[in-house]
Formats: structure tokens, C-alpha cells, sequence
């Protein structure tokens, strides 16, 4: 076996043992376990590029002077070789170079370094792309030093049969085996990556992804990453994916959005959510309303213990909604909050008006965001209902839309570093 590397400009020697140029590049075939190399691109004296059939190579002759040098020797003298034209579609080793993985298991992008080539069923092929510090040291003609520093250090190779591009024109690569992990990754890792990658590769890697994971990976994208996106994604694919987001947070992602392409987006959206998503977008930016989330559980205050828990089941609410309930009178004012227990060890015929806790601390929907993360405080509260100058509930704020909103960034890496020990 032999690395790409090694290869580049080392002499092409045809059969009457006149060299005919330095090796340029490799043009590759694809396959499900190896690529085979199927020409042989080479540099002649006056630097023109000359592209012949791969079996005109007899063999890639080792010269041991110390340092591996290599020699491709062909099997035909000049004159009866017949170079052919380099295609625009043609699959060059050399393009792999540089080109990143996407490593869901190091939630890392890293590049490739170098091309690992060798015999495989008689055929010569690309046998995996070399990543890591040791083939980027013999890329850069420094492999004697790394050899000092770390003699037993191994060259970390991916195999072939695991890589596979995101596109036809080789500007990106992942592994293959990696490909189906994506989906467990959490969103937020996969919005850390993408800090990683360019626009187009950002697209390709989102476009992997099921509704409800892009959905999610937007949400946590830095504002940056998702005006990329959102610059890319068409009206259609929006309202697909709005079907996975809050109404609050779609609220925000349409601020981002030129004026019209936001209005069109509406118009794929059901009139009474489209509604909801104005009413979030007029309240100024600085004030409850703009973070509160419009997702709660509100209950009538008629209903019986029995007849909540139907309701709600019916719902099927997100685990951390369901700790929060509300109790409602018929014009939709606040009449109390709901313990979850209280409702559960109830008799069934029990009137939640009789349930419910009347000492509500609630906040108004102009309040500014300061003051609602300092009432969350003094109260040690996990959740706060925002209601209106009537008293109709509106929405909710959780303890973690208050981090998101008002905590700095540095704040929230730290934070986000802490769950993850």
C-alpha cells in the first residue's frame, strides 16, 4: 500500500525507460467497498497535463535510498500511449484532499489529510482517506518528526467503504456508518458543528436530517447559521417545519425573514397559528410577550377532576408542559394554577375551581424580560403565566426561556459544558 501523497510528483517512466513527467492525480471510479483508480494523470516537461488509462501502469516501483521514493513504471513506450481528455465529471483522488468528515462520534469536523491506495482483487484502489495529526506531518514532508515524537503513533485511516460524498462534487464528505447516527445526535451538537462548516455544507448536512430534528437543529443554530439557512430554505420546506416549533420560536425566525417572504410563509400556516404568531410579533421585543411561549395547558374551571384528565390526554402535551396547569374561566381569564398532583390524587367528580390554587404570581405580557427573570428569582419559580391587561392568559415563560433570552453567551456555554459532565 502506498499513500496518495507519497505518489504526487514523483516520475512517470514508460517502457523504454524515458521519464515522461511527474504524477499529477488519480481518477477514481466509486464503489461500495474500494474506488478503483482507473487513469493516471501526470505533468509532462512542458507542464502539460496528460490523462492515460490506468492499465498502462506495469507497477509502482519502491527505490529504497532512505526515504520512500516511488516510480510508476508503464508497460508501453510514448509513442503508443494515447493520452484522453480530462472530463469535467471525472472523480480526481486529489479533490478528496482537504475535503471535511463529519464526525458524529468526535461531534468534530475534521479534514482529510491524505489517500490511502492499494491492491484490491487485482485492481489498484483507494482504500480510505487519512485523518489526525501524523498524515497531516507527512503531507507537510515533516513524517521524520513526528516519527521522534511519536514513534508507535499510528496513521488513523477510514476506510473507504464508510466514506461517502454529500455531493457529486466531492466538496464534502462524510462517513457513511455516520450517516444514521446524525438522527441521535442532539440538536445543539449539531448546531455546534455546523459552526464548523461553510453555508453550502451547513445546507447539505441539514438537508440530511428528518423534519422534526432540522426543525429543532434551526431553533439552536447560532442567528448567523440561520439566516443562511433560512435564506436557502424554500416557503414550503418553513411551513413543514414550523410544524415542529413552537409558535413563540417560530415567531422569532420570522423576524429574521425579509418582510415577504415572511407573509408568504403565513399563508401556509393555519389561519388561527397565523393569528397566534402576529399577536407574539407586535409585543415589543423587550417584553414578556415576545418570549413567552404560547404552548400551556389551560383548563376550564367547570371541568371535574376526571374530565381534566381526559382533556389532557387527548392533547398529549410535551413531559415538561405538563407540570403547569391552568385554570380558565369561559372568557379565557386566569383563575388559578393547577398542581399536577392535586389533580391526579383527586376525587374524579371534584371541581377544579375547588383544586386549583387562587394565589397566582403572574406577570403582564408588557413586562420587560428583566423584570420577569427577577420575579422568577424571588419566587423561585420554575414557570410563570403571562396574561394581558384583562387578566386572559396569553402565554407561559419557563426558567429556561429566561437563560436563553437574558443569560449571556458566555454564561450559557459554560451551562451547556456542565450538562454534559
Amino acid at each position: 500500500m502506498v499513500f496518495f501523497t507519497d505518489l504526487l510528483k514523483k516520475p512517470v517512466i514508460d517502457k523504454a525507460n524515458h521519464e515522461q513527467g511527474k504524477i499529477a492525480d488519480l481518477i477514481f471510479s466509486d464503489g461500495e467497498q474500494f474506488a478503483k483508480v482507473t487513469h493516471l494523470i501526470y505533468r509532462d516537461d512542458s507542464k502539460a497535463r496528460k490523462k492515460i488509462i490506468w492499465s498502462c501502469v506495469a507497477e509502482l516501483k519502491e527505490i529504497r535510498t532512505g526515504k520512500q521514493e516511488v516510480k510508476i513504471l508503464l508497460n508501453k513506450e510514448d509513442k503508443d500511449i494515447t493520452p484522453e481528455f480530462e472530463k469535467k465529471d471525472d472523480l480526481r483522488v486529489r479533490d478528496i484532499l482537504d475535503k471535511q468528515l463529519f464526525d458524529v462520534n468526535g461531534l468534530k469536523v475534521v479534514r482529510v489529510n491524505d489517500i490511502l491506495l492499494g491492491k484490491r482483487d487485482k485492481n489498484f484502489c483507494v482504500i480510505g482517506v487519512c485523518v489526525g495529526a501524523k498524515s497531516l506531518m507527512r503531507r507537510l514532508g515533516l513524517a521524520w518528526l513526528y516519527a521522534r515524537i511519536k514513534p508507535a503513533a499510528k496513521d488513523k485511516v477510514i476506510k473507504w467503504d464508510s466514506v461517502e460524498p454529500l455531493d457529486r462534487e466531492l466538496h464534502t464528505i462524510h462517513v457513511k456508518a455516520q450517516k444514521e447516527k446524525i438522527a441521535d445526535l442532539h440538536p445543539e451538537d449539531i448546531a455546534d458543528i455546523f459552526e464548523d462548516l461553510d453555508y453550502e455544507e451547513q445546507a447539505l448536512i441539514f438537508e440530511t436530517l428528518d423534519e422534526e430534528k432540522a426543525a429543532r437543529t434551526l431553533i439552536e443554530a447560532d442567528p448567523d447559521i440561520q439566516e443562511v439557512l433560512i435564506r436557502n430554505l424554500k416557503v414550503r420546506q418553513f411551513a413543514e417545519l414550523f410544524a415542529h416549533i413552537p409558535l413563540d420560536q417560530v415567531a422569532d425566525i420570522l423576524e429574521i425573514m425579509p418582510q415577504s417572504k415572511a407573509t408568504k410563509v403565513l399563508s401556509y400556516i393555519s389561519t388561527e397559528d397565523a393569528e397566534k404568531i402576529k399577536e407574539i410579533l407586535a409585543y415589543p421585543e423587550e417584553s414578556a410577550g415576545a418570549i413567552m411561549s404560547t404552548e400551556f395547558i389551560a383548563l376550564p374551571e367547570g371541568y371535574s377532576a376526571a374530565q381534566a384528565i381526559s382533556h389532557i390526554r387527548k392533547l398529549k402535551p410535551k413531559s415538561e408542559r405538563t407540570f403547569h396547569l391552568y385554570v380558565v374561566d369561559d372568557k379565557g381569564e386566569l383563575g388559578g394554577v393547577l398542581p399536577v398532583k392535586s389533580l391526579l390524587v383527586a376525587s374524579p367528580k371534584t371541581k377544579l375551581a375547588k383544586l386549583m390554587k387562587l394565589d397566582v404570581i403572574k406577570i403582564s405580557t408588557e413586562t420587560p424580560k428583566k423584570e420577569v427573570a427577577k420575579v422568577m428569582g424571588r419566587y423561585d419559580l420554575l414557570a410563570l403565566p403571562v396574561v394581558d391587561h384583562e387578566n386572559r392568559l396569553k402565554g407561559v415563560i419557563s426558567a429556561d426561556e429566561i437563560l436563553a433570552n437574558i443569560m449571556p453567551e458566555s454564561w450559557k456555554r459554560e451551562r451547556s459544558e456542565l450538562e454534559e459532565q
